[in-house]
């Protein structure tokens, strides 16, 4: 870390905290040498000075406590039925749907046998089926 970079740091850390005699005196150096520095620590004091003078709108002192309560009033009306209720209903759609399914399977196993002459490629195409035979001796 450059010498700049480290008297920043510090400069920074003197709006936080009390320094020791050491690094203020380095910082007044710092501050006399550099005009960059200076620049930035007017900067530094100007927002600090601009934020203290705003007024910011805050909330009321028991705003906290009215969301808490409501919180919890919520949590003990519900007290997890709503949850419940979801997946009681999605039990109930998984139920019909695999009933559904379970009835299709066996219709398609059940009527399957019936329609192996009808789906044949000779009633499908509407061509005689070839035996491997026929196949040669076209050629």
């Amino acid at each position: 870390m450059n010498l700049f970079k480290k008297n920043l740091m510090l400069l920074y850390r003197s709006f936080d905290e009390s320094l020791d005699e050491k690094r203020k005196h380095r910082l007044e150096k710092a501050l006399e040498k550099s005009s960059e520095l200076r620049k930035e620590e007017s900067y530094i004091k100007s927002q600090r000075n601009l934020i203290s003078n705003s007024h910011s709108s805050s909330f009321q002192p028991s705003f906290t406590e009215k969301v808490i309560e409501q919180i919890n009033a919520i949590e003990s009306k519900s007290n997890g039925l709503d949850l419940q209720l979801f997946y009681d209903s999605l039990v109930s759609v998984f139920r019909k749907v695999a009933i559904a399914g379970a009835i299709g399977s066996i219709a398609i196993l059940l009527l399957s046998p019936g329609f192996n002459d009808i789906l044949r490629l000779e009633a499908i195409f509407g061509m005689p089926d070839f035996t491997l035979m026929e196949i040669l001796s076209i050629f």
